[in-house]
């Protein structure tokens, strides 16, 4: 890790990152800045520098500039006034807090335990937002007086003034109802283009990280299409279904490719990251994804990866509760929650935040299917999946596509109901490549069925459907249930199986501690939630069961780190 610092009166900048981060500075009389990764100017202007971003942030009351990219910055004047602000979904976490007539502002709440006039105190309202969505939804964060930077926003800060977080991004609401599919399928098709040359100019090398599944494929195909040099990495063993799927996509596009297994081994140390720099803003569940920054620095400086596609899974329900149920499904839902609160003031608390969810999905300007897309952007995509990014920023810098509003424009212009069940995506790749259409992809399953599938993988799926049911047994014997046992060959159900060795090692070094939840939580409730080491097998799905135990057996490992025990 390279640290650096600058300063300007008496307000400092300071940071680490990998020496390879694409970090820029601009010091002069006048101001400071610093902008981590990349802040992609509109157009085919390129990235901005840190200069840009000074020359717009610093100036009020005009409107800042806007960047694409994965990135954060920050700007400093002479007379103290600093803006912070982030990618345009807030992917890149930003915290703040004010302690007197001071700001302190960064990528984690931790540093800011070691402000002499910090004084750490837990936040009842922050505790349940964090357990409830898996996150600080709308701020509020495990420390007293601790959020972080909302979806959209900028962070403005004038000495002897409070912290204003104020609009800087908003999602595009127009959806081309009247096209057809085909023009559609143009229009995203073109959106790809044009952010595969933005995001990946010529003349660099990139990595990218191929899992195998259809996302990263996406990624893999316009990049090659565009003639960009790709190193290849998945995570996993050789003989895992992702690892298949991926060789098979790098062996046709001829990508160089590497493969890496995270160890079941360091899942403390995973889980002591997780809790010390994230402080469950993220949950607990992809904490081995800690695991991947070393074999990402292996890398070229900036790799791909399959964004986010929300918008191309089955409809989300449109009646709140239901809705609610999807969105925290992740986390600990409401009623567990209450179950667990001890008090009427807690339970005040979560009704409280189940009000202010419902009424943040009411406010949106928008039809039902695309209200519900937008709050699961906001709650579970910036929470959860966009977790991963800022840890893998430290091993190679993540390259973020739906972190473009000419891309999020067109995306967004195609109707969600034309996007559910990725019929239209899957139709693109089936036209535009369909040679990585016929290749087996990575489902989450046993089955890797492609796409498009050729007349000679039909004939065995066929034979393979109508054979004996003794040669069927014994394939579904080989292939293995939902287990951590060594013949498990699904990466993530491995890794996610609360029963792993890993997992089991995390459970086992909180276990005595776990009496620090009684002030807050029913035991009786709280051992229904999280069994102890001991118990196995009380979590048979690890990709849908296990998330609210994890996010107990995280706060009781943060409860520890932050009582001295």
């Amino acid at each position: 890790m390279s640290t650096q610092r600058v300063d300007i009166g008496q307000t400092s900048i300071l940071w680490s990152a990998s020496p390879r981060a694409p970090v820029g500075t601009d010091v002069t009389a006048r101001h400071v800045a610093v902008v981590w990764g990349d802040a992609i100017l509109a157009g085919p202007a390129g990235r901005a520098t840190a200069n840009d971003v000074a020359t717009s942030w610093s100036v009020e009351p005009e409107s800042p500039a806007v960047y694409d990219g994965y990135y954060a910055a920050a700007v400093i004047t002479r007379d103290g006034c600093v803006a912070v602000g982030a990618d345009v979904l807030g992917y890149f976490p930003v915290y703040y807090t004010e302690v007197g007539d001071v700001l302190l502002a960064g990528a984690s709440p931790e540093p800011f335990r070691h402000h002499p006039a910090f004084r750490e105190a837990i936040s009842l309202e922050g505790l349940f937002t964090v357990l409830m969505f898996g996150g600080p939804f709308q701020g509020p964060c495990l420390l007293e007086r601790v959020r972080r930077l909302r979806m959209g926003r900028l962070l403005r800060w004038r000495p002897r003034e409070a912290a204003r977080e104020i609009m800087h991004f908003e999602l595009p609401t127009k959806h081309h109802d009247d096209a057809s599919f085909d023009d559609h399928l143009d229009a995203v098709h073109a959106a790809h283009v044009q952010t595969a040359r933005r995001h990946h100019p010529a003349g660099e090398s990139y990595g990218l990280h191929l899992s195998g599944g259809l996302d990263s494929r996406f990624v893999a195909a316009y990049l090659h299409a565009q003639g960009a040099d790709i190193r290849a990495l998945t995570f996993g063993r050789g003989s895992d279904y992702e690892a298949e799927c991926a060789r098979a996509v790098a062996r046709q596009l001829k990508f160089s490719h590497t493969l890496s297994e995270i160890g079941f081994e360091h899942y403390l140390d995973f889980a002591a990251r997780c809790v010390r720099w994230e402080h469950l803003g993220c949950g607990m569940a992809t904490m081995h994804m800690w695991g991947a920054i070393d074999p990402s620095r292996n890398l070229p400086n900036r790799s791909g990866n399959g964004y986010n596609r929300s918008r191309e899974q089955p409809l989300f329900p449109t009646e709140f509760h239901a809705l609610r149920k999807v969105l925290t499904q992740r986390a600990i839902p409401a009623e567990t929650l209450r179950s667990l609160a001890r008090g009427p003031e807690a339970h005040d608390i979560i009704d409280g935040l189940v009000e202010r969810h419902e009424s943040a999905y009411n406010a949106l300007n928008d039809s039902p299917p695309e209200r519900a897309w937008r709050l699961f952007t906001e709650t579970y995509v910036r929470h959860y999946a966009a977790s991963v990014p800022w840890r893998l920023s430290f091993g190679s810098w993540p390259v973020m596509w739906e972190l473009d509003r000419e891309f999020l424009d067109a995306w967004i212009g195609v109707p969600i109901a034309a996007m559910a069940n990725r019929v239209l995506v899957e139709t693109l790749l089936t036209r535009r490549f369909p040679r990585l259409a016929r290749l087996p992809l990575d489902r989450n399953a046993h089955s890797r069925r492609p796409i498009a599938p050729s007349l000679a993988y039909r004939a065995r799926e066929w034979l393979s459907f109508h054979a004996p049911r003794w040669v069927r047994e014994a394939r579904k014997a080989r292939e293995g249930g939902a287990s951590a046992t060594a013949g498990e060959r699904r990466h993530f159900y491995r890794h996610y199986d609360f029963d792993n060795p890993g997992w089991r090692s995390v459970r086992e070094a909180a276990e005595p501690y776990r009496s620090l939840l009684a002030d807050q939580f029913e035991m009786q409730a709280v051992n229904l939630v999280l069994p102890p080491p001991n118990a196995l097998g009380s979590m048979p799905n690890p990709m849908t069961d296990g998330f609210a135990a994890k996010m107990l057996l995280g706060l009781i490992s943060w409860m520890r780190q932050h009582s001295g025990r």
